[in-house]
């Protein structure tokens, strides 16, 4: 059981996304990135366990890790110690099987991004073929390389972000939330249907899939609202946009009182 509730009173609860189980843990900050986020990762896998993976920026390059089956050990992550942000993901398998290249992040052409992704691309057969059709190579069988191929088409076009992300949420349906990093040192987040809050400490800033996978230490929260972007760049405190306008939006930052388990399988199976 976990229990989460804001200063305002308010109980948080978690029963919104039953059917679109994926774990998204990002990490900006003066501690070990890799770490950070392998760590948040652990406290998300009851939203899945199939594979994993971590994509960490190190001074200009993203470089990658990910694997089948559950977490294992952090050594898996010795060529992302110098990352000074990363970004990770957990998986619950919808299109494509449980193998490596199906695995989260998955990597631009050019390796200047890494996307994750919790939700379902509605629309992904018709626009897998019609990405096809104009000569699109794809690497893995998943709904989530959709976005990806859809945003790199779009940063040829214009290298505003904003105007990408809403661009390409034009053309996707379903209940979708990504996170990006790029090689410029950045990372974009959209909330659509799947939930998404930001964790903030001094000099760090975390960006989950939910809030009991942030640590202890995190006083501050902004729920992200559905249609929603954020942007993280420095370990200040984060950009928030709307999707449809651009338009910012001044954050509403939560005080949270915490009283929460690690929450396992408990030695079951699933």
């Amino acid at each position: 059981m976990v229990v989460i509730e804001l200063a305002t009173g308010w109980i948080v609860e978690h029963d919104e996304e039953r059917l679109f189980m994926c774990g998204i843990y990002t990490y900006v900050g003066k501690n070990s990135a890799e770490k950070e986020v392998f760590t948040g990762l652990k406290r998300l896998l009851y939203r899945g366990y199939d594979s994993w993976g971590v994509a960490g920026f190190i001074i200009d390059k993203i470089r990658l890790v990910k694997q089948t089956g559950v977490l294992s050990q952090i050594d898996k992550l010795k060529d992302l110690k110098k990352a000074t942000m990363a970004i990770g993901h957990t998986r619950w398998a919808t299109h494509g099987k449980v193998t490596q290249k199906n695995a989260h992040p998955h990597l631009s052409e050019d390796g200047s991004l890494a996307l994750v992704h919790n939700g379902i691309v509605e629309n992904f057969s018709e626009l897998k073929q019609t990405l096809l059709n104009q000569g699109v190579r794809f690497r893995s069988e998943t709904d989530t390389e959709i976005i990806l191929k859809l945003v790199e088409q779009q940063l040829k076009q214009t290298t505003d972000w904003l105007t990408v992300l809403k661009r390409v949420y034009q053309k996707i349906a379903g209940r979708n939330t990504i996170a990006v990093l790029t090689s410029r040192g950045e990372i974009w987040a959209v909330r659509d249907g799947s939930p998404l809050v930001v964790g903030l400490a001094k000099d760090e800033v975390i960006l989950s899939s939910d809030v009991v996978s942030l640590p202890k230490r995190i006083k501050r929260m902004i729920f992200v609202d559905n249609r929603q972007v954020v942007k993280i760049s420095t370990q200040a405190e984060p950009a928030l946009y709307r999707l449809d306008s651009s338009k910012r939006i001044k954050p509403k930052f939560e005080k949270l009182n915490r009283v929460d388990s690690l929450i396992t399988r408990g030695g079951y199976e699933h």
